[in-house]
C-alpha cells in the first residue's frame, strides 16, 4: 500500500520541521507532497521540495500539484530537475491547469476558460517531456484560441 501526506508546514523552527521530516521518512509513509497555492499555501512550493528532498532519504517528494499558468514550462523543468537530482530521483512532479480565480486575480494573472488552460499545460508537458531527453529542444507556441 503506498501512502502520501502532505508536508508539514515550515515554521519558524526549520530544525524542527526537518525532524518531523526525517521522523515521516521513518515511518513507512511512501511520500510527502506540496501543493501550489500561495494564497492558503504557507511556503513556496519549489523551494520547500527542495528542502524536503535533501530532509528525507526514502520519501518519495511529490509536487501535488505546480499549477502551470504560474512558471514558464523551461523554469518548470529545471526547478524539477535540480530536486530530482537532490532527492536521488525521488521526485514526482505533478502539473495542473490552475482552477483558483483569486489566486490569478491576487498575481495579476489573467484567468482564462478552463481550455485555454488545459492546451496551455498540454503544451507545457511536451515542452518539459522533451527537455528531460538528451535530444535538444526547438518548440514554437501555438496560437491561443
Amino acid at each position: 500500500m503506498k501512502t502520501a501526506l502532505y508536508a508539514p508546514p515550515i515554521g519558524r523552527d526549520v530544525n524542527a520541521w526537518r525532524e518531523q521530516l526525517r521522523r515521516l521518512d521513518d515511518s513507512g509513509l511512501t511520500a510527502v507532497s506540496v501543493s501550489d497555492h500561495f494564497l492558503v499555501g504557507r511556503q513556496d512550493p519549489i523551494a520547500a521540495l527542495a528542502a524536503i528532498a535533501t530532509s528525507t532519504r526514502r520519501l518519495r517528494v511529490m509536487a501535488l500539484v505546480l499549477c502551470n499558468d504560474y512558471r514558464h514550462p523551461v523554469i518548470t523543468h529545471h526547478a524539477a530537475a535540480t530536486i530530482d537530482v537532490l532527492s536521488g530521483g525521488r521526485l514526482d512532479l505533478g502539473l495542473g491547469a490552475g482552477y483558483l480565480a483569486a489566486e490569478y486575480a491576487a498575481a495579476g494573472l489573467p484567468y482564462d476558460e478552463p481550455g485555454q488552460r488545459v492546451d496551455r499545460l498540454a503544451e507545457s508537458v511536451e515542452v518539459i517531456k522533451a527537455l528531460f531527453t538528451d535530444q535538444p529542444v526547438h518548440h514554437e507556441a501555438r496560437p491561443t484560441r
